[in-house]
C-alpha cells in the first residue's frame, strides 16, 4: 500500500488582521486631526477669500470700463446732436438763401421780358420809319 502522506491544508487565515487603520485612536490622535482639518478648512477658506477679492477687483476693472465707453458713447452722442443741430441751422439758412435766388430768378425773368417787350417796340418803330 502506499504511503499515506499528511494532506497539506493551507494555514488557517485569521479573521481579523490588524493594521494601523484598525487600531483604535486615542483622544489626542483625534484631536490632531480635527486640529489639523480645522486649519485646512481656514486655509482654503482664506484662498477663497483671496480669489473673491481677485474677482471683485476684476469686476471693478471691467466696470470702470464700461464707465469709459459709457462716457466715450456719451461724448459721441453729444457730437451727433450738435452736428444734427448745425445741419439744422445751415437747412434754414438754405431756404432763406433759397427763397432770395428763387426771387431774384423771377425778377430777372421780368426783366428780360420788359427787354424783350421794349425790344419789339424799337424794332416795329425802325420797321414803320422806313
Amino acid at each position: 500500500m502506499p504511503k499515506k502522506t499528511a494532506d497539506k491544508k493551507p494555514a488557517p487565515t485569521p479573521q481579523f488582521l490588524a493594521s494601523a487603520k484598525d487600531l483604535p485612536a486615542s483622544q489626542g490622535m483625534l484631536q490632531l486631526v480635527r486640529t489639523e482639518l480645522k486649519a485646512d478648512i481656514r486655509s482654503l477658506s482664506s484662498e477663497m477669500k483671496a480669489g473673491f477679492s481677485q474677482m471683485d477687483a476684476r469686476f471693478k476693472q471691467v466696470d470702470s470700463k464700461f464707465n469709459q465707453v459709457q462716457s466715450q458713447l456719451d461724448h459721441v452722442l453729444s457730437d451727433v446732436a450738435r452736428i444734427g443741430f448745425l445741419v439744422e441751422e445751415q437747412n434754414a439758412n438754405n431756404r432763406v438763401v433759397l427763397e432770395g435766388l428763387t426771387g431774384l430768378w423771377q425778377r430777372q425773368e421780368r426783366v428780360e421780358t420788359r427787354v424783350d417787350d421794349v425790344e419789339k417796340f424799337v424794332r416795329w418803330i425802325a420797321q414803320t420809319r422806313t
